[in-house]
């Protein structure tokens, strides 16, 4: 039971590469704001960040760097937390591409109508007494 909610934790304060720009490793929007979610939000004792492995140890210790700093911008007093690699791998879809989605479904939504009321409809028949 314990195992599981270590790796529940590990899964939930994972920066995965989808919070990380492709062409530079530099954390992206998203992946400041989890960072700042990570070290404002979660319990003291469950601020360790973990960081997705990449395909090289290089990249991998690009990203670590990266997360590193931002944790130093956001708590500029105290201590650091710590910042370790994890074989986890995240789940889900990249950011841009949901937003991009939601944005498409929305252009291609109908215009809301109301449907014809009944007096318009029963204005053929006779009124009763």
């Amino acid at each position: 039971l314990n195992l599981m909610v270590e790796k529940g934790w590990q899964k939930q304060n994972l920066i995965g590469s989808y919070y990380f720009d492709s062409a530079t490793n530099e954390l992206n929007h998203a992946g400041e704001h989890k960072v700042r979610y990570i070290l404002t939000q979660q319990l003291p004792e469950r601020r360790t960040i973990f960081v997705e492995r990449a395909d090289s140890p290089i990249l991998t210790a690009q990203r670590r760097d990266a997360v590193q700093q931002a944790a130093a911008r956001i708590l500029p007093v105290g201590e650091l937390p710590m910042v370790a690699e994890s074989n986890m791998i995240m789940e889900g879809w990249p950011a841009d591409d949901v937003d991009a989605t939601l944005q498409n479904f929305a252009k291609s939504r109908p215009m809301p109508r109301l449907p014809a009321s009944s007096s318009e409809a029963s204005n053929t028949g006779t009124i009763s007494p």
